[in-house]
């Protein structure tokens, strides 16, 4: 047992103290050898599954860039976009600089933290890009701000379905929604959209897009996308209802991809936990080794 001390110690004296189980040396031998060869089958069992994990991430990300981009009709006339990264996009759909599908775009900011009273009595999401995951649904924000904050102009409002975009830094063009009201700091730019585009949609495109959107960016010291860039960014516009077709395929498609990466995760920790126990029971002579298969 370790030592109550301001923190937790095991020392040397305890450890040389310790009773130790010392079989004979032909066993530990045999033993080291069966747990060698049992935790390596094991490690392969886990790699498998941490690779088929990884294959299903890609193929979300890939379903995602095709339906934003192509639709769900595979028979649909194409033309070009005369956009390079676009490619080929139905016929029928339109494109236009964003700056076009947008009521606003909009700069967050941070609160002056000389001021306790913007921070005390929390009620508002304050979302930073560390709050961003691979749920395109901002539910919660790490900090909270007060109303104080927005009723003094010292941080913006959001509405529920505004989109935000990270503007700066390794994070950069990471994107969200808002699942309530909220606000944001300076390095995220807020994309309210007109009724042209359905918010979910646009949330997705703008994800499946990340690789174009980062390349609208400064990059002087630091990457970063201002308002204006943002504005320039090519986004298309297919028929409403289709944008809204778009978002429940993907929806649906993501429930099975996600409970399959849950299934795969939960396999994995079952694997560790039994290679743990396998270990301690090997080591304590629980288990003959020269009999267990």
């Amino acid at each position: 047992m370790a030592e109550k001390n301001a923190q937790p110690l095991i020392t040397g004296r305890f450890i040389k103290n310790l009773d130790v189980a010392c079989p004979p040396l032909p066993e530990q031998r045999d033993i080291a050898d069966f747990l060698d060869t049992k935790t390596a089958q094991i490690d392969t069992l886990i790699a498998k599954k941490q690779r088929l994990i990884k294959l299903l991430q890609e193929h979300r990300t890939a379903l995602i860039n095709q339906v934003v981009t192509k639709g769900l009709n595979p028979n649909a006339p194409m033309r070009d976009s005369g956009v390079e990264w676009l490619g080929e996009i139905p016929e029928h759909w339109d494109i236009a600089n964003l700056r076009w599908l947008t009521v606003s775009v909009e700069t967050g900011k941070t609160p002056p933290t000389i001021n306790q009273e913007y921070y005390e009595n929390p009620v508002l999401d304050w979302f930073a890009p560390s709050d961003f995951n691979n749920s395109i649904l901002l539910k919660e924000s790490s900090r909270k701000i007060s109303r104080l904050a927005i009723d003094d102009n010292k941080a913006p409002l959001y509405n529920k379905g505004t989109v935000l975009l990270v503007g700066i830094g390794a994070t950069l063009g990471k994107v969200g929604i808002l699942e309530d009201k909220g606000s944001s700091n300076q390095q995220i730019n807020a994309i309210t959209y007109d009724n042209v585009i359905f918010p979910f949609y646009g949330a997705y495109y703008l994800n499946a897009i990340s690789e174009a959107v980062v390349s609208h960016a400064n990059f002087a010291t630091l990457p970063i996308l201002n308002q204006s860039q943002t504005k320039d960014i090519k986004h298309l516009v297919p028929p409403f209802h289709e944008q809204k077709e778009i978002v429940q395929y993907i929806i649906e498609r993501l429930k099975y991809i996600q409970k399959s990466i849950e299934l795969q995760n939960y396999q994995i920790s079952c694997y560790e936990e039994y290679r743990t126990a396998l270990i301690s029971e090997a080591v304590t002579g629980k288990i003959d080794v020269r009999t267990a298969e």
